[in-house]
Protein backbone atom coordinates (compact mmCIF):
# COMPACT_ATOMS: atom_id res chain seq x y z
CA UNK A 1 0.00 0.00 0.00
CA UNK A 2 1.19 3.52 -0.84
CA UNK A 3 2.42 5.39 2.30
CA UNK A 4 0.06 8.26 1.51
CA UNK A 5 -2.89 5.86 1.39
CA UNK A 6 -1.83 4.40 4.74
CA UNK A 7 -1.90 7.86 6.35
CA UNK A 8 -5.32 8.58 4.85
CA UNK A 9 -6.64 5.22 6.12
CA UNK A 10 -5.36 5.99 9.61
CA UNK A 11 -7.04 9.40 9.56
CA UNK A 12 -10.28 7.88 8.38
CA UNK A 13 -10.17 5.17 11.04
CA UNK A 14 -9.44 7.90 13.61
CA UNK A 15 -12.84 9.40 12.86
CA UNK A 16 -11.77 12.35 10.78
CA UNK A 17 -15.03 14.21 10.28
CA UNK A 18 -16.41 17.71 10.03
CA UNK A 19 -15.75 19.39 13.38
CA UNK A 20 -12.60 17.36 14.12
CA UNK A 21 -9.68 19.35 15.50
CA UNK A 22 -6.45 18.83 13.56
CA UNK A 23 -2.84 20.06 13.55
CA UNK A 24 -1.21 20.73 10.20
CA UNK A 25 2.15 18.98 9.87
CA UNK A 26 3.49 20.40 6.59
CA UNK A 27 4.38 23.85 5.27
CA UNK A 28 3.08 26.44 4.60
CA UNK A 29 0.73 26.01 7.58
CA UNK A 30 3.01 23.83 9.73
CA UNK A 31 1.94 23.83 13.39
CA UNK A 32 -1.39 25.57 12.78
CA UNK A 33 -4.43 24.13 14.55
CA UNK A 34 -7.90 24.23 13.10
CA UNK A 35 -11.24 22.55 12.63
CA UNK A 36 -12.27 20.44 9.65
CA UNK A 37 -15.12 22.17 7.82
CA UNK A 38 -15.33 20.06 4.64
CA UNK A 39 -14.17 16.64 3.41
CA UNK A 40 -14.55 16.56 -0.38
CA UNK A 41 -14.76 12.99 -1.70
CA UNK A 42 -13.04 13.55 -5.02
CA UNK A 43 -9.24 13.87 -5.20
CA UNK A 44 -7.91 17.14 -6.63
CA UNK A 45 -4.65 18.10 -8.31
CA UNK A 46 -2.49 20.21 -5.97
CA UNK A 47 0.47 22.54 -6.66
CA UNK A 48 2.90 19.62 -6.92
CA UNK A 49 0.67 18.17 -9.65
CA UNK A 50 -0.18 15.18 -7.46
CA UNK A 51 -3.79 14.06 -7.30
CA UNK A 52 -4.78 13.72 -3.63
CA UNK A 53 -7.75 13.74 -1.30
CA UNK A 54 -8.02 17.01 0.58
CA UNK A 55 -9.85 18.61 3.45
CA UNK A 56 -10.86 22.16 4.21
CA UNK A 57 -9.79 23.53 7.58
CA UNK A 58 -10.78 26.72 9.41
CA UNK A 59 -7.66 27.85 11.24
CA UNK A 60 -7.84 29.49 14.66
CA UNK A 61 -7.34 32.93 13.09
CA UNK A 62 -10.40 32.38 10.86
CA UNK A 63 -8.62 31.63 7.58
CA UNK A 64 -9.96 28.70 5.57
CA UNK A 65 -7.38 26.54 3.80
CA UNK A 66 -7.53 23.43 1.62
CA UNK A 67 -4.75 20.92 2.27
CA UNK A 68 -3.99 17.25 1.57
CA UNK A 69 -5.46 14.91 4.17
CA UNK A 70 -2.03 13.38 4.70
CA UNK A 71 -0.76 16.75 5.97
CA UNK A 72 -2.74 16.71 9.22
CA UNK A 73 -2.79 14.82 12.47
CA UNK A 74 -5.80 14.38 14.70
CA UNK A 75 -5.85 16.14 18.04
CA UNK A 76 -7.63 14.25 20.78
CA UNK A 77 -10.03 16.49 22.66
Amino acid sequence: MDPLEEVEDKLESGHLDIGTTVRIIRDPYFGEIGTVIDLPNEPIVIETESKVRVLKVRLMDGREVVIPRANVELIET
